[in-house]
């Protein structure tokens, strides 16, 4: 193009009013579409047919989708806090279980199993922290994690994670837990 510096790029078109939510100044928060396209079917597929095969009443795991997005919607940006120190929790999502429990509308319990589920399959980290006795859980979800065809997480160290199915919830006593090698 005329008058462009040789490293400057001319932007594709994009869809509907997606360049105004771009070049919007206060922020916009980015996903990776293989996790909606791939990831979060095959984990919605495994749970409801291998961990909760023989349930009648499955839970809704479905609600990993909402729960995932909702920690990236308020993740702490700050690198620096401002007193010029290193902000620990910086990339973690920092809502409590009320805020969260109150946003999704879901039960506390609901809360530790989807990040649960969200963490055996390496979509998220999660972090104990302690102020004085106040124990809070940060949650690290991954922006642009590395996909195989088939739906699963590939770590920093090119392996496959392949989830822990005992996280998806407690069997009633007495129930024997199946399993898959996977």
């Amino acid at each position: 193009m005329i008058g462009l510096p040789e490293t400057a790029t001319v932007r594709k078109p994009l869809p509907n009013d997606k360049t105004t939510l771009l070049d919007n100044p206060q922020g916009f928060e980015v996903y990776n579409r293989e996790l909606v396209r791939k990831v979060f079917p095959r984990i919605i597929n495994e749970a409801y047919d291998v961990v909760y095969a023989d349930k009648g009443r499955k839970p809704e795991i479905r609600d990993i989708v909402a729960f995932y997005f909702t920690l990236q919607s308020y993740i702490d940006g700050n690198h620096l806090r401002a007193d010029g120190t290193y902000n620990d929790r910086f990339g973690a999502c920092f809502l409590s279980y009320e805020a969260l429990i109150s946003s999704l509308r879901i039960d506390r319990t609901r809360v530790k199993l989807l990040a649960d589920i969200l963490e055996t399959n390496g979509i998220i980290r999660i972090a104990s922290h302690y102020e004085g006795t106040k124990r809070f859980k940060w949650y690290f979800p991954s922006y642009c994690p590395r996909v195989t065809d088939d739906g699963y997480i590939v770590n920093e160290d090119g392996e496959i994670i392949k989830p822990d199915y005992s996280v998806y919830g407690r069997r009633k006593r007495g129930k024997s837990r199946r399993t898959h090698d996977g």
